[in-house]
């Protein structure tokens, strides 16, 4: 059975604070797409970096 893979692009999201993991993020190629504020676990005022990486050629996995 032959499966395609269409996703075109890797999103992910860390804490804005997290200096360290914005670093290696954008090391391996992501991109800060958007900050946005949210309320995570129940705590206000935490801001989430938005990443996003493409992933070139859709893939073919079989």
């Amino acid at each position: 059975m032959r499966v395609y893979m269409d996703c075109t692009v890797l999103r992910i999201d860390t804490n804005a604070r997290n200096r360290t993991a914005r670093k290696m993020y954008a090391s391996l190629g992501f991109r800060e797409a958007d900050i946005v504020p949210t309320v995570f676990n129940g705590i206000p005022g935490v801001d989430l970096v938005l990443l996003e990486k493409k992933t070139g050629q859709d893939r073919r996995a079989n």
